[in-house]
């Protein structure tokens, strides 16, 4: 099983998450007729569609920061990404949640663009201060990732191995007077 730590630095709260949660991965790009939107080809949550405008600047964007992984996610999903950030992470590249809306206004705003790749660019440093005060404590990180939250700042989260000696000791112990018990 794996445990979660998820938070702004000083918020950094353990709980169980739902690891068998699902993005897909579409290498398609469809226009829908009606919006002039498209269908982004990559790792997504959810439908997302991009104006063409944004979807070349996404392309760009992940190219810039190659090696992060982008996940766009669409509106309608972001809670649901929010609640399963750690089902999306990666042991080879920190993985980057961020939705179709922001991504839109990014591509049209110059002065939000720059607050937005700021955040990004300093992700770096931050999941490194996360990977520190974690490994103090002696433990195993599977995964790190980010959310790029709507209120200009960018939530961390790290997937943690749950194991260590001492439960499979006491796992080893409670199975042995179990057997004990039935002999």
């Amino acid at each position: 099983m794996s445990s979660v730590y998820s938070g702004n630095f000083s918020q950094i709260a353990g709980s169980y998450a739902d690891t068998a949660a699902v993005y897909s991965k579409s290498e398609t790009t469809k226009t829908d007729e009606t919006s002039g939107k498209k269908k982004v080809s990559g790792q997504t949550i959810g439908n997302p569609q991009l104006s063409e405008k944004a979807s070349k600047y996404y392309e760009q964007l992940k190219k810039k920061y190659s090696n992060m992984n982008f996940i766009l996610v669409s509106e309608d999903q972001k809670e649901n990404a929010k609640a399963n950030a750690a089902g999306y992470a990666n042991s080879n590249n920190m993985v980057v949640l961020i939705d179709e809306d922001k991504i839109e206004r990014m591509a049209s705003d110059e002065n939000y663009r720059k607050q937005y790749e700021g955040i990004i660019a300093n992700a770096a440093s931050g999941i490194s201060q996360l990977a520190s005060s974690l490994s103090a404590t002696g433990t195993s990180v599977k995964g790190f990732g980010m959310q790029v939250n709507d209120n200009g700042t960018a939530s961390y989260f790290a997937v943690l191995e749950k194991s260590s000696a001492a439960q499979k000791e006491r796992c080893l112990l409670y199975t042995s007077d179990a057997a004990d018990d039935k002999a």
